[in-house]
């Protein structure tokens, strides 16, 4: 059997690595997916988004809060196919969010380079988008880039 998820919304804070005991690197994020319901309401759900070593370190060095970001990976979900629960410690609310597996990942908007990560990021400046982490180009994509007379 096979599942697969694909996820596009707004990071709710920036990224934090960590290692396994294993000694393996990992980013978790929050990701924050909404809909307008109508012109005055609309429904957000959380997802816990977990990337392991390459994309785990592209989101590191990427991304950051706000930025607008696409996930496609498996769902992990709690018991009973429920989100993960718990209650809010400093507010006392009971909070919920989806735990997501990430297999691959893609930075939309929001980027920013490794060089200003820690530089206060500037509104009107223009970032280039670093691309995608997962996929690999292959001899005859680049031939495809380097050769306009390429058949497709």
């Amino acid at each position: 059997m096979y599942q697969q998820i694909t996820i596009v919304g707004h990071l709710g804070k920036d990224p934090e690595s960590k290692q396994s005991q294993s000694g393996k690197q990992y980013t978790t994020v929050s990701l924050a997916v909404s809909r307008k319901i109508s012109a005055e309401q609309k429904e957000t759900t959380w997802f816990v988004v977990t990337a392991w070593e390459n994309q785990g370190s592209y989101l590191a060095n990427y991304a950051q809060k706000g930025s607008l970001v696409m996930v496609v990976g498996r769902l992990n979900p709690g018991p009973n196919g429920q989100p993960r629960a718990w209650l809010d410690q400093s507010s006392g609310q009971p909070k919920a969010a989806y735990e997501v597996t990430a297999q691959d990942i893609k930075i939309l908007s929001g980027f920013r380079t490794a060089d200003d990560r820690n530089a206060t990021p500037q509104p009107t400046q223009a970032r280039k988008n670093p691309g995608t982490v997962g996929w690999r180009k292959t001899d005859r994509d680049l031939d495809r880039e380097d050769n306009p007379d390429f058949e497709y």
